[in-house]
């Protein structure tokens, strides 16, 4: 093997691991995550290596294509969050990927003529949109779908493993090989499962809108719900106005005969007795936005219910140039989220949410709650858990963020984990001051 061949080789492993790691769901942050694969890649490099110097070439190009897919899956194995066969299916759209690189180049070397460096000059022109198809389209859909789909991967797995069956059979085991009619062939067989991929990607698509009408219809439930609350409550409160105002001039005439008989202390405790049925009807109002404070009454009361200690300063206006129900979505997500994390505090901990909004000179919302333990972030900045039913809020307050180009940034330290979120033009300026409520 010479040390172009060598140098095609060492291509084809890092594209196919590069391709791979695009359409990973990262356990670790991007930089130990690059550091884990930078290591495995350059050890698979290192074994196909001494696999040749020992075994010669013809025993390395046989068992490279198991070796090398074996410990890339292995590798990304470490990284991921993907496990069973949707890890499978990773590696197999990597494969089939890298082969719509490599087959020109196969064509261009084995039944052509040309030497070595045009079928890396192939890989390497094929390879760069390849990857940005990858990762801008195919990348988000398959992403997503993750977190909703929990069975077909077999069956989706099955495409790619006869295409890699049949490409290995054809191109690299194959007697008596006849180079054109094989590639030709795997071309055929090819083309046939990237129409399928077509068919799987409509799929991704739909399963992932799918997954965001009911993340919107559970958010609609809750408004209604909230909506119910709020009213039920509003009802009570005109109900208990109504009695203290037939009751007033019983009132006025107990404290009047009490000052008249010079009881003044008994008088007071009349008054404050009074005092205390008026604030009674007094509904607690988050911010002025009618929508939005039905949500925050919903899960903020919740909280308080539930031991919370409850901050909030919301300077939010009534009506807002943007669509109630997706700003409700982030508010309700991002509170949910901090609630959970307070449940999960030792006996004895904090546990406390503050809230924080201003409009002046733009948009702005910070969310923090207490924690204890450790907070891992993915490469994308965003918190990652590995419980299975969570993460979707997270995800869907980086979609509002990227929709209304938003900045999300998130920071966990000295026991407070914060998210904040600052808007681009979407909503208007106003003032910083907001009227505070809860528990300091």
């Amino acid at each position: 093997m010479t040390a172009i061949d060598a140098l095609r080789y060492i291509l084809l492993t890092f594209t196919g691991i590069g391709m791979m790691f695009l359409l990973t769901d990262l356990k670790y942050s991007l930089k130990k995550s690059l550091t884990i694969l930078s290591l495995g890649t350059l050890g698979i490099i290192l074994l196909n290596l001494l696999v040749y110097g020992l075994c010669g070439f013809q025993a390395f190009v046989t068992l490279y294509p198991a070796a090398t897919n074996g410990l890339a899956l292995a590798v990304i194995f470490l990284i991921s969050k993907q496990r069973g066969l949707p890890l499978l299916f990773n590696l197999l759209t990597a494969i089939t990927t890298c082969s719509v690189a490599t087959l020109p180049g196969i064509l261009l070397t084995r039944v052509f003529g040309f030497g070595v460096s045009a079928d890396i000059i192939s890989r390497l022109v094929l390879t760069v949109p390849l990857l940005y198809v990858l990762y801008r389209f195919f990348r988000p859909a398959y992403l997503a779908t993750l977190t909703s789909m929990r069975r077909g991967w077999g069956l989706l797995c099955l495409m790619p493993l006869v295409f890699y069956g049949v490409f290995l059979y054809l191109l690299t085991f194959r007697p008596h090989k006849n180079y054109l009619e094989s590639i030709a062939l795997t071309a055929a067989v090819l083309v046939i499962l990237l129409a399928a991929y077509g068919v799987v990607f409509v799929l991704f698509q739909k399963t992932k809108r799918e997954a965001a009408m009911r993340e919107e219809q559970r958010l609609l439930e809750a408004q209604m719900d909230a909506l119910r609350r709020q009213a039920t409550a509003i009802h009570a409160g005109e109900t208990r106005l109504a009695t203290i105002r037939h009751d007033t001039r019983f009132y006025m005439q107990n404290i009047g005969a009490l000052l008249q008989d010079g009881k003044p202390e008994e008088a007071l405790r009349f008054v404050q007795q009074y005092d205390e049925s008026i604030l009674a009807t007094r509904r607690r109002r988050w911010c002025e936005n009618t929508t939005l404070d039905a949500i925050l009454s919903l899960y903020l009361e919740q909280a308080e219910q539930e031991g919370v200690a409850v901050s909030a300063r919301l300077d939010i206006p009534k009506d807002l140039p943007v669509d109630i129900v997706e700003l409700s979505t982030v508010f309700a997500n991002a509170i949910e989220n901090a609630l959970t994390a307070c449940r999960r505090q030792p006996e004895g901990a904090a546990r406390r949410i503050e809230l924080n909004a201003v409009t002046e000179p733009q948009f702005a919302v910070e969310i923090a709650n207490t924690f204890s333990g450790q907070v891992r972030f993915g490469r994308d900045g965003l918190p990652v858990t590995d419980q299975p039913g969570h993460g979707f809020g997270t995800r869907s307050i980086a979609a509002y963020a990227r929709k209304h180009g938003a900045s999300l940034h998130y920071k966990a330290k000295d026991g407070m984990f914060r998210l904040y979120l600052l808007a681009g033009a979407d909503l208007p300026a106003g003032k910083t001051a907001g009227k505070e409520t809860g528990d300091a």
